[in-house]
């Protein structure tokens, strides 16, 4: 039974350091932080 645990804490692990996990999780950051800096300049209302 600790095989299945195992198994999937190594399939995270695959999936979290995938280099496209990394390019989306650094695309929705850019996202957030130039939403942010739009309505910094133009609010709106």
């Amino acid at each position: 039974m600790s095989e299945i645990p195992k198994r999937a804490a190594l399939y995270a692990l695959r999936v979290f350091t995938h280099e496209s996990t990394k390019k989306g999780v650094a695309a929705a950051g850019a996202g957030v932080l130039l939403a942010a800096v739009c309505e910094a300049l133009w609010p709106s209302s």
